[in-house]
């Protein structure tokens, strides 16, 4: 045996007083050995003098593990030589002190001394010995740099590979951790008191390593290399697994314990191996040579490694092992019997040692003594030897009677750094006695009797954080209705004695910016508590833009969406989540450019308020909400590309009383999104990241395959010619067509331009600050990838926040720098579906053409031609289409509060934004290839530069008059400029190769120029709104403004928009509480008003003029009439009725919102047709009446509510049904209605709906003829079409649509289910009007649907949908192609997690990390089979994200 190895177990017998005439001699000759022996020996003999002699019990002493402490003990002694002098010194300075405040006490403290000082016991660390094979020593105090450490040691030592293994040795002492990764990636996390063997590297067929203590190892699987762990009691072999051993040289019993995997455990003496499952354990005992294998909860055996201790059914000696090891101290026992207490819960293992101690002496009378690092146990004590034992610790006098003591039983506690006061007042508090001090003497007394019982003395302690966990100092702790307290110190410690307190009190803890928070007293004499920000949650307030409002006191409509609620849903944009989670907020399917992430979606809130399919008329989409972004107005473009990360609420105005804030401009609702602003705290650091993997949705697509195209050719006529020659050449191409359709030519075009869509979005911000300055940097990428190739839209962006705050005065500013670049397609996906699939693709090469034949005469004179373009060779040219913007956005306000009650606020925003666009087509492009040299290949570029300001200056007040009258009022003004300028020119004529610039071309398209617009408005408006609440039952909200604008005529530049709100809070009357308590809210609130809408060009009312730059007369250059103005233009309006409910029932867990609208537009504006005599054909004016109402509500539950256990899961269904008509608007339109005639189904007309679809009726095909019937108005049938018998044949707008929805928490994980609904909606099939009738004898030379060969009429008595199939001649829009569309589709499905804060902030020094999964659009069930996506496909989408805050 080891030399010093015997000298440690001599010396310890030595200083137990056991040892032997030849233990001296050789404690003498270690002695000698080195100076650091004789300083440690006397160490050992001043700590087992003071706390083990005279015990009843002396524990065992393991004899290895004390010389491995010794090790690391003498490495760290030379550094902490001035330490060790420094704390005597403080000892002698103590012990002074505790002498003068003896002297001074005497007769005179009311409150005794210390019992005793003592440091705390704090958890262990990570630390331990690596001791290298060739003796050298290394203590290590980080896991990260374990790997470099034997890195650098074996270059040091030149190791050579063919060398024998050198095994090292890591021990890790009592009190220490430690995690290290061995050279095959094998991760091993080492316990307190063990030691790992180990080679550098693994050579041979066994990767083998030695373990003395306790282990959890995470073996990287390598089946020609099975691993190896011996242990002094047995083997245990793996090949790639999760589990744990714990083989104490001290104990009996090797454990061994498998989470996941397998593996083989042989005990030294076992006749047979054990081989274990995951979940089971074995335990082998050698003394015995018995082995049990049990299923266990795997958690108990592997929790000290995640930082926990699962204690099931454990003796208390077994505890304290565990504890003495990771504390590094010793438990004695004064009563066997204490031994065999049985206990079952969970303890943090990073918590001090003393919080132990705590829990479990509060679960039985067990008595812990702390003495320096050696711990006294024992059953409680008899009260007089506890007073005993103080007046030891202590040095005071009591005075007590023995018998009265011994009346009170035994006590139980820990006492560790208390004051002797509170000593007393725990072990007396449930007797009958308390004490008092007379003259330096503590005398032990029977409590008082009288009429009031003497009122305690209570001291309380504790502490005082935020949610971050940091101190705070300064909070302001008072007693509740006794007029005095303390402040907490700069760590956020207070202490607090009450002399004489009451039976039942509370403490109120208040800081400047955080919620004050009461505490009642009960019993527990430390109290710590966590001050939350003074904020108000988002679910309770309507946040307007320009004021904030508590919900429950506002009459309108709104709803408010956290950060949390729009991620729940997706972590594309705001959007996407707004349409998910709201029933009132609608996006409008492009059914032709589905996905495409550089076009922007039509949004509309509760219907349309203008007339619709007018939006390129009015140069704006006039039925698109107001977007507001941090309190000032913005683009839709800027919301689209907003990161949602940076996101903090969202709330959607939808009524008269919410919207009428903004007046003219908020007709169609108003969408208010506020960012995030920093918070106050040390400076951290939170990333977000996600990655969307999207792929097209081309399930609506039913294209004919190879075969079935050329059949259906064959039978269309397509090979079939009355002349001869021709006739035989018909025959050579089908021939040919048909031996490749034979050979295996079936050619899917459709994934040619697609791919995986690869986007990522990252967002980092960096923030911090304290009550009075906080700032904020971030950053954020987006790069979104399409499903089409050359589809791409980059995002990036730079945010500065700065906020101060002083005694009422506020200053907040935010800039933000964003750039994005932006590709598209040149060709469209359309082109690609019409590709016939009996046409090769070829690798390698693109041809120009995927067919290029044609017929000739005897003369050889062309008289048909068959070419059709290959659009793949097309998107190989150089051509792009790309654009990029510029913007920087400043927003500055400043508040000042001269009162509570009163704020002014001043802000100015201003925008600077540039915008280019480019599109080039290659002169190689199919599109030319009958065009002259000169004129092959075209250019376009487009250059906007706009500057946006706006100003607002608000004053608001709010107060509560004789705690009934709540009054809220704001007054302030507007003034706001947009001003764009746009230059453009085209050009053609390009030469072959790369001359793509415009330099490179020959000349302006024909009769072209540069082009040069200058658009710029101007608004300005005052408002008036005024809140008033009694008894927080009745509400009125009321509002005015004026609004200018140049937008509209001369005459009508100013309007005047108004509206009014009432609203109930019934659950609040006192007949509601009384007998419906259930009902925790019960709201009823109506509203009425008329905002506008300015969403119209900007010179809708003015004449403006062109130059005739052609027709030169003798005054000069002429001028033409280019739009006609109306002075007496005047502003749309909409009258906008709503009555809601609001209902939360059964503690909150049941909400129902309904609101019923009603919005009349009166008049509308809209362009009208003119005699072109006039010199133009339209002109803008106002017309008619536009009437939507409808229904929209939620309904949610909350199956199971268990907050307390994090455990929820919620389900919702949101609805939204509605109705519109045209009203008084005549043949105003009619123009429209002629041109829509062949392109659409929508007509203007009195009395129809906005969303009608307008029809010839049909019957269908008459199955003798092949022809369609028609139903003429009065309802004759008839073979011929006429449009004048159209009627209303279907309506687009469902009857009812929706979201049902499904939310789940179950402790730190989270998952949704979104599905969306849609009934009754009548749809216009265009795939069956182009595809499948209406195929031209041109474009049936492109696929086509297969309905086209199945379904149509071949011969008489078919009963068939489609007309013959050999006709190709034109077929009108008729009802026959209006089909209903019912569809359900799973719009969002969400799994997450929330990582625990408490380990994470333990084991990686992180605040918060939480992951999510998403699905979007995975699936959609349509009873419609029509294609979607026509342009540009739809996607599903699978994305990550990662949210993490340092």
């Amino acid at each position: 045996m080891d030399k010093k190895f015997i000298n440690w177990r001599v010396i310890m017998q030595s200083l137990l007083g056991k040892s032997t005439g030849v233990d001296d001699e050789q404690v003498e000759e270690w002695l000698h050995e080195d100076a650091r022996n004789q300083e440690y020996y006397e160490k050992a003999k001043y700590y087992f003098d003071n706390y083990y002699s005279g015990e009843k019990e002396i524990h065992q002493i393991n004899m290895k593990k004390a010389w491995d402490d010794f090790l690391v003990y003498t490495k760290k002694s030379r550094n902490n030589i001035w330490k060790r002098y420094l704390q005597y010194v403080a000892g002698v300075v103590m012990l002074l002190g505790v002498g003068v405040a003896l002297l001074l006490l005497v007769g005179k403290s009311e409150k005794p001394s210390t019992v005793v000082q003592n440091q705390m016991i704090t958890p262990g660390t990570v630390k331990a010995l690596l001791i290298f094979h060739s003796g050298s020593q290394v203590s290590l105090t980080d896991s990260t740099v374990f790997e470099q450490v034997v890195e650098q040691h074996s270059m040091a030592e030149k190791m050579d590979e063919e060398t024998q293994m050198e095994y090292n040795t890591i021990i890790v002492p009592r009190g220490g951790e430690y995690s290290l990764a061995l050279a095959d990636g094998t991760r091993i996390k080492i316990n307190s008191d063990s030691k790992l063997t180990f080679p550098h590297r693994f050579m041979g067929e066994e990767r083998r390593v030695r373990l003395e203590g306790e282990a959890l190892f995470d073996v990287v699987k390598d089946k020609e290399h099975p691993f190896i762990v011996e242990t002094a009691k047995g083997n245990v072999q793996v090949l790639g697994t999760l589990f744990d051993i714990n083989v104490y040289p001290e104990e009996d019993v090797v454990q061994t314990t498998l989470v996941e995997g397998r593996v083989v455990f042989k005990g030294r003496g076992m006749s047979q191996h054990v081989e274990l499952s995951p979940g089971e354990q074995v335990t082998y005992n050698m003394k015995s040579g018995e082995s049990h294998v049990e299923k266990v909860n795997t958690k108990v055996y592997v929790g000290w490694a995640e930082g926990k201790w699962f204690i099931e059914g454990e003796r208390l000696e077994d505890i304290t092992k565990q504890l003495s090891r990771w504390y590094d101290v010793e438990f004695f026992y004064k009563n066997p019997e204490a031994k065999e207490l049985v206990f079952t819960g969970d303890l943090e293992k990073y918590d001090d040692c003393e919080v132990a101690l705590d829990i479990i002496s509060m679960t039985t009378n067990v008595m812990f003594t702390i003495r320096d690092r050696a711990i006294i146990v024992q059953n409680g004590m008899e009260m007089v030897d506890v007073i005993q034992e103080l007046r030891k610790q202590t040095g005071y006098k009591f005075f007590f009677n023995h018998n009265e003591l011994k009346k009170t039983g035994r006590a139980s506690g820990k006492f560790l750094e208390k004051d002797l006061s509170v000593v007393l007042d725990e072990i007396l508090g449930k007797t009958n006695l308390t004490y008092r001090q007379e003259r330096g003497i503590i005398i032990i007394v029977p409590q008082e009797k009288s009429v009031e019982e003497k009122k305690a003395r209570v001291e309380i302690i504790g502490k005082v954080t935020d949610e971050k966990g940091e101190p705070l100092s300064g909070v302001t702790v008072v007693i509740k209705g006794l007029g005095f307290g303390t402040l907490t110190d700069a760590n956020g410690n207070y202490k607090l004695v009450v002399p004489n307190a009451p039976e039942k009190f509370s403490l109120t803890f208040s800081f400047v910016g955080m919620k004050t928070v009461e505490k009642a007293y009960a019993g527990k004499n430390v109290i710590n508590i966590v001050l939350q920000e003074e904020t108000i949650a988002l679910d309770d307030v309507v946040v307007t833009g320009i004021y904030t409002r508590n919900k429950e006191s506002f009459t309108g409509s709104s709803q408010t969406y956290t950060a949390e609620d729009l991620k729940m849903i997706g972590n594309q944009n705001i959007l996407q989540s707004l349409k998910t989670l709201d029933p009132a907020f609608h996006i409008l399917e492009s059914k032709e450019y589905g996905s495409d992430p550089n076009r922007l979606p039509d949004i509309e809130i509760r219907g349309k308020s203008s007339i619709v399919g007018l939006k390129e008329e009015y140069g704006q989409d006039p039925n698109q909400p107001l977007f507001i972004l941090d309190g000032f107005e913005t683009t839709l473009q800027v919301i689209m590309d907003l990161n949602i990360d940076r996101v903090a609420s969202v709330t959607i105005l939808k009524d008269a009383a919410s919207t009428a804030i903004y007046g003219s401009k908020a007709a169609n609702g108003v969408v208010v999104v506020e960012t995030k602003s920093p918070a106050r705290g040390q400076l951290r650091l939170s990333y977000n990241g996600n990655v969307d993997i999207s792929f097209a949705d081309l399930t609506d697509y039913n294209l004919m395959n190879a075969e079935e195209k050329l059949e259906f050719e064959r039978l269309s006529g397509t090979f079939t010619s009355v002349s001869a020659i021709e006739q035989e050449q018909l025959t050579g191409r089908y021939n040919r067509l048909l031996r490749d359709v034979k050979r295996g030519v079936d050619s899917y075009w459709l994934s040619e331009p697609l791919r995986l869509g690869l986007t990522h979005r990252h967002n980092i911000y960096m923030e911090g600050g304290d009550s009075q300055m906080r700032y904020g940097l971030g950053a954020n990428y987006s790069g979104v990838q399409g499903v089409m190739k050359s589809s791409i839209r980059d995002i990036m962006g730079l945010s500065l926040d700065l906020i101060y705050r002083k005694k009422g005065f506020n200053f907040m500013n935010k800039v933000s720098v964003d750039w994005n670049r932006s590709d598209n397609p040149i060709v469209s996906f359309s082109e690609y579906a019409k590709a016939n699939p009996y046409y090769e693709k070829k690798s390698g090469s693109t041809d120009r053409w995927l067919e290029d034949w044609q017929a000739e005469n005897i003369a050889g004179v062309v008289y048909r031609q068959v070419q059709v373009a290959n659009p793949s060779y097309n998107d190989a040219q150089n051509s792009y289409n790309k654009g990029n913007s510029f913007s920087v956005r400043n927003n500055l306000s400043i508040e000042a509060r001269p009162i509570d009650a009163l704020n002014i606020r001043g802000r100015v925003g201003i925008t600077k934004s540039i915008t280019e666009t480019e599109t080039f087509t290659s002169p190689n492009n199919t599109q030319f290839a009958k065009v002259e040299p000169l004129r092959k290949g075209s250019y376009f570029s487009s250059t906007s530069n706009s500057l946006t300001w706006s100003a607002d200056f608000t004053v608001t007040y709010g107060q509560l008059l004789g705690g009934k009258h709540m009054i809220n009022v704001a007054v302030g003004a507007n003034i706001r400029e947009n001003d764009m300028k746009t230059k453009s020119f085209s050009a053609q004529g390009f030469p072959e190769g790369n001359f793509t610039r415009p330099s490179f071309a020959n000349s302006y398209p024909e009769g072209g120029k540069p082009g040069y617009a200058e658009n710029k408005n101007r608004n300005a408006n005052f408002y008036l709104n005024g809140g008033y609440v009694y008894d927080g039952r009745y509400l009125l909200d009321v509002n005015l403004r004026s609004d200018g604008t140049s937008v509209f005529g001369a005459n009508k530049r100013f309007s005047t928009t108004w509206s009014v709100g009432l609203a109930w809070n019934v659950h609040r009357e006192k007949f509601m509480k009384d007998k419906a308590s259930f009902i925790n809210v019960l709201k009823l609130r109506g509203s009425v008003g008329n905002p506008g809408n300015q969403n119209f060009s900007s010179y809708s009312a003015i004449t403006t003029y062109y130059f005739n730059n052609w027709m030169l007369n003798n005054f000069g250059t002429g001028v033409l009439v280019s739009k006609f103005g109306d002075p007496n233009l005047a502003w749309q309006r909409t009258l906008d009725k709503n009555i809601g409910i609001n209902l939360s029932m059964f503690s909150n867990r049941f909400h129902v919102t309904v609101d019923f609208y009603h919005k009349r537009t009166d008049p509308l504006i809209a362009d009208i047709g003119i005699p072109v005599s006039m010199g133009v054909e339209k002109r803008r004016t106002n017309i008619g009446v536009q009437v939507d109402k409808g229904v929209n509500g939620t309904i949610r539950y909350a199956i199971l509510y268990k907050p307390q256990e994090s455990i929820n899961y919620t389900m919702s269904v949101n609805f939204r049904y509605g109705t519109a008509f045209y009203k008084n608007i005549g043949r105003s339109l009619n123009a429209y209605n002629q041109e829509n005639i062949s392109k659409n189904l929508t007509r203007y007309y009195d009395g129809g709906s906005p969303t009608a679809l307008w029809a010839v009726r049909s019957r269908g095909i008459d199955p003798a003829t092949g022809q369609e019937i028609f139903v003429k108005k009065d309802g004759t049938l008839t073979y011929t079409f006429d449009y004048k018998d159209e009627v209303e044949v279907g309506d687009s707008r469902p009857t009812l649509e929706g979201v049902w929805g499904n939310t789940f928490y179950y402790k730190g994980w989270s998952a949704s289910l979104q599905l969306r609904y849609s009934f009754g909606a009548d749809v216009f099939n265009s795939t069956l009007f182009n595809k499948v009738e209406n195929i031209s004898s041109r474009s049936i030379t492109t696929n086509q649907d297969r309905r086209a060969l199945y379904n149509r009429w071949k011969k008489p008595g078919d009963k068939a949908k489609f007309k013959s199939i050999s006709l190709t001649e034109s077929t009108p829009m008729s009802s026959r192609f209006v089909m209903k569309e019912n569809y359900l589709s799973i719009e969002s499905v969400r799994l997450g997690y929330q990582f625990d804060s408490k380990w994470l902030k333990k084991a990686l020094r992180i605040s918060s990390l939480n992951i999510n999964m998403y699905m979007n659009s995975i699936a959609r069930f349509s009873t419609l089979e029509d294609e979607r996506g026509l342009y540009y496909p739809f996607a599903r989408s699978i994305s990550f994200s990662l949210g993490a805050i340092l």
